[in-house]
């Protein structure tokens, strides 16, 4: 109807309740519906194998390489920004978009240039203060650019979830609401 136009935003309401199941990721997308968003909206995923080797040659070429003891700061802020971003597997690769099984990664698999930033923040922060502040640099530093709102909103999510995520693993616990809804406005400015 005319609150799904192209041009409205996407409130709240129109994607909870009974319809919750209305944006979801291509991998829950039936083959006919992806086919008709690459035809009609030039939508197409990367193979999370090809996204791995981009970011690797990024890192390799950026001047800063691979992170170690004496840079892994400069590599946190290094910025990024991938345009087009989709669902985002250039920048957090929680699931392979390629698949239709929509099956999380675990963290040590997942290969967008953020996971690489949170990989090294766990690496070198073990106190919750201090990897709240260098993930919070990370996530200032990575930025992705998307056309269609439903895919943002899907890019958002899993930015969003990512951070849950590695907090999780690295405390055991999830951050606090407090520090969700900071990361979420970061992430509201940042992937847009």
């Amino acid at each position: 109807g005319i609150d799904f136009e192209v041009k409205k935003s996407i409130m709240p309401e129109y994607v909870t309740g009974g319809h919750d199941q209305l944006i979801q990721p291509r991998a829950a997308k039936s083959l006919e519906e992806q086919r008709s968003r690459t035809k009609v909206k030039a939508e197409v995923f990367t193979p999370l194998r090809i996204v791995d080797e981009m970011n690797k040659h990024i890192d390799w070429s950026g001047g800063i390489r691979i992170p170690g003891d004496s840079n892994w700061q400069d590599y946190v802020q290094e910025l990024k920004i991938e345009l087009a971003c989709g669902e985002a597997p250039f920048i957090v690769s929680r699931y392979n978009p390629t698949a239709h099984t929509g099956k999380l990664i675990i963290l040590k698999h997942r290969v967008g240039f953020l996971d690489r930033k949170l990989r090294t923040v766990s690496r070198y922060c073990d106190k919750p203060k201090e990897w709240l502040k260098w993930a919070r640099e990370a996530y200032k530093a990575s930025y992705g650019y998307e056309w269609q709102g439903d895919n943002l909103l899907i890019a958002r999510e899993n930015l969003l979830y990512t951070l849950i995520d590695y907090y999780v693993d690295k405390f055991g616990r999830r951050p606090t609401l407090s520090v969700q809804q900071e990361f979420a406005e970061i992430i509201s400015w940042n992937i847009f």
